[in-house]
């Protein structure tokens, strides 16, 4: 049950990261369409918001780990 929870979390942190670059995607490509952003701008804002959620996802990770050790 406890691994089952912990699956769950995962799903849904990986999930939602995903969501979150495809929204960065679509405002970086928004704000390059305007000129407000330059496409190698646009790229190093999506590697950085990419690495702080993968970054967070293992946050969370380790979290519910310690919480619900087997």
């Amino acid at each position: 049950m406890i691994s089952e929870l912990m699956e769950k979390v995962l799903l849904l942190g990986a999930g939602a990261a995903s969501l979150t670059k495809d929204k960065v995607d679509e405002l970086v490509d928004e704000l390059v369409k305007r000129g407000q952003m330059t496409r190698e701008e646009g790229e190093a804002f999506v590697m950085e918001a990419t690495n702080k959620a993968r970054a967070e996802s293992a946050n969370i990770k380790g979290a519910v780990s310690e919480t619900y050790q087997d």
